[in-house]
């Protein structure tokens, strides 16, 4: 796979991520089968995260000139996710 194409799958995994961490509600819980919390705070910071991180990403494929330490990168992504 070519570097954009990978970094345009996991801009689109966070990016959904994101969106449902914010939309984060008890019967979203339930019907993903993850653990229900009392507060819907944390999982909205961290929805938050993930879609600041896939608009990093995204923004990282349509550079015109990539540079070797420039920002997020397929190596920064990794690091996230790991």
């Amino acid at each position: 796979m070519s570097r954009r194409i990978t970094l345009l799958i996991d801009s689109i995994v966070n990016f959904i991520l994101g969106v449902l961490l914010l939309t984060y509600s008890k019967d979203l819980a339930e019907f993903l089968g993850v653990p229900v919390v009392k507060s819907s705070f944390y999982p909205n910071i961290l929805g938050g995260v993930f879609i600041g991180i896939a608009l990093a990403l995204f923004l990282e494929i349509y550079r015109n000139k990539p540079a070797e330490t420039s920002g997020l990168g397929l190596l920064g992504a990794m690091c996230i996710n790991l």
